[in-house]
């Protein structure tokens, strides 16, 4: 009975692992380093500005985060990185926003390729893989106990 277990949740666990791994096969995903080179055209344009729940101000706001546009992908998407307003610290590592409307949406809604999210300390907090807004793998979240933050409830929302 014990073994039956035991073969039962190697099976299981051995299937996750290859559906995880067909997802998110190392040549189809652009890794953060390489979205950068995605720019074909640099573009020099204010930071945009949001709240801590991601709506769009034409200020800074405290508790909240900035987007710098680090220019345009040749298919028209824009390439962006998000801030903690606060720390200055990265919040995402570069990614790609498929359409000029997106630059304002703080949602993953506009989101194109893979996304790597920060906690304010630096250390990682979750990725995912989106494909013109629409999640294509899992989530995977990195759980950590009691970090400290200023503004603790300044941190997207992870499905």
């Amino acid at each position: 009975m014990k073994w039956r277990l035991l073969v039962g949740l190697a099976i299981t666990m051995c299937s996750l692992a290859a559906c995880q791994t067909t997802q998110l096969s190392a040549g189809a995903i652009p890794q953060p380093q390489s979205i950068t080179s995605l720019v074909a055209e640099k573009i020099n344009q204010p930071d945009l500005y949001f709240d801590k729940t991601g709506q769009y101000s034409s200020t800074p706001v405290k508790c909240g985060f900035y987007r710098k546009v680090l220019g345009k992908t040749k298919d028209g998407g824009w390439v962006v990185q998000d801030f903690y307003q606060d720390s200055q610290t990265k919040q995402t590592d570069p990614i790609v926003v498929f359409h000029a409307e997106g630059l304002r949406d703080f949602s993953n809604d506009v989101i194109d390729g893979l996304v790597i999210w920060y906690r304010p300390d630096g250390s990682r907090e979750s990725s995912a893989y989106f494909m013109r807004g629409k999640p294509k793998s899992r989530w995977f979240v990195v759980a950590v106990e009691n970090v400290p933050t200023s503004c603790a409830a300044n941190q997207r929302a992870v499905p």
